[in-house]
């Protein structure tokens, strides 16, 4: 607390045992109080309150001389600052909210780490803030190691530049080139090692200002063409995999496996009676809807079930273990529901700030806690930019940190040109 005040002898008598102990409430109040605040002139005033809301689990595991382990992190915490302005208490509020997943260890030589951000600030201070008199933004960040890049991890690594493609980091005519210029500088023959690819996307104050608009119109009015927006965005961060066009095409792949992720929401996540169908159900539509159109595709999503349990079985490559895997529907659900609240809170500039943001915050981060999620919905954001009009205004960004041949760090950025 800091505090400068000129105040009467009355005041004085009245305040000195409060001061002694560091104790300014009952002087602030006094100061803002019509019948003593004659006697009292607040020179300086400010006072900062903080609240941390933190939730932490982990696991770590070692075989040998190798161990893997993982831990996450849910973190919400708030920050009051209070002064006096012509005798009126005001204040000014932020909050920073965010979801954490961090891969630690060396069994298998890679790891994934991401982030999701939301945060949340006031410009100035305010009498009595409302839920419109904040800022709002969000953050992803994303990254992978690899402690070398050999050629059985070539696809591994095609996947992480199909990635700063969907995050409009890179732009479709400039994919392949640039992409095989990287992998020569970054491959075993060239002697790199320690890589690591750290990816940012950032949806700032203004962009989520007018991202609002369009969130506020799809979310009341056109609910179908929003889950479709979701759904394509899904179907995009679906593997790469050159071996075919609906895995290669992220166009081809959005469109088709959007409408299977689409089908996936409607049954479970956002209808009133969830089918609650398991991953085999979903396996055997992701086989028949590629019959006709790819059929090595559709038997290459048909076997995941033949193989499940088994090394290289595909959780994170095929339909069906995709949604096994991450099951997202009712965090998505979440998601969409907290974001909609949030926005009916910023239209009616609630009162009730504190709770409004909390419970958006907490209903947001359940969609958060997966990797293919964190990749997806940052996909989301990127196209619904595009939709208005607005991706010079995100912000998205890769940056390649490794050790040359001889042990030298290296940093290679990669950023959309505006």
């Amino acid at each position: 607390v800091l505090l400068k005040a000129r105040i009467d002898e009355s005041i004085l008598e009245k305040a000195h045992r409060h001061l002694i102990l560091f104790n300014v409430k009952p002087l602030v109040e006094w100061a803002v109080t019509p019948e003593t605040s004659k006697k009292i002139a607040i020179e300086k005033y400010l006072r900062t309150q903080s609240l941390q809301v933190s939730r932490n689990w982990g696991i770590s595991l070692g075989i040998g001389d190798y161990t893997i382990g993982s831990k996450e992190r849910i973190e919400l915490n708030r920050k009051i600052q209070e002064t006096i302005v012509n005798k009126e208490r005001l204040q000014k509020v932020a909050y920073e909210g965010f979801r954490e997943y961090d891969e630690a260890g060396d069994l298998g030589g890679f790891g994934n780490d991401f982030s999701i951000g939301f945060n949340v600030s006031m410009e100035q201070f305010k009498k009595e803030p409302g839920a419109g008199d904040f800022n709002y933004g969000f953050s992803f960040i994303f990254k992978h190691t690899e402690k070398k890049l050999a050629g059985r991890e070539k696809l591994r690594f095609l996947r992480l530049m199909d990635m700063a493609k969907l995050w409009n980091i890179l732009p479709q005519e400039e994919w392949e080139t640039r992409t095989e210029s990287l992998w020569k500088t970054l491959n075993h023959r060239s002697k790199a090692s320690y890589i690591e690819f750290s990816f940012q996307l950032d949806i700032s104050t203004e962009a989520f200002n007018s991202l609002k608009q369009e969130w506020a119109h799809l979310l009341m009015y056109q609910t179908d063409r929003h889950l479709s927006l979701l759904a394509n965005a899904f179907g995009k961060a679906v593997p790469y995999h050159p071996d075919s066009v609906y895995r290669s095409d992220a166009v081809l792949r959005g469109r088709a496996y959007g409408e299977l992720w689409k089908a996936y929401f409607m049954n479970e996540g956002f209808s009133d009676y969830p089918a609650q169908e398991n991953y085999a159900y979903y396996t055997q539509l992701a086989q028949h809807y590629f019959r006709k159109k790819d059929r090595d595709l559709s038997r290459l999503e048909g076997r995941y079930i033949d193989h499940l349990g088994r090394p290289g079985a595909g959780d994170t490559v095929w339909f069906g273990g995709l949604v096994r895997l991450n099951n997202p529907a009712t965090k998505i659900k979440s998601f969409v529901n907290g974001l909609d609240d949030l926005l009916g809170g910023i239209t009616r500039n609630d009162p009730q700030y504190d709770k409004l943001i909390r419970s958006a915050f907490n209903q947001m981060q359940q969609a958060w806690g997966y990797p293919f999620c964190a990749k997806a919905l940052g996909i989301y954001m990127m196209d619904l930019a595009r939709i208005r009009g607005i991706s010079n205004k995100v912000p998205s960004l890769l940056e390649i940190t490794y050790k040359d041949a001889g042990g030298k760090e290296q940093v290679i950025f990669l950023s959309k040109k505006a």
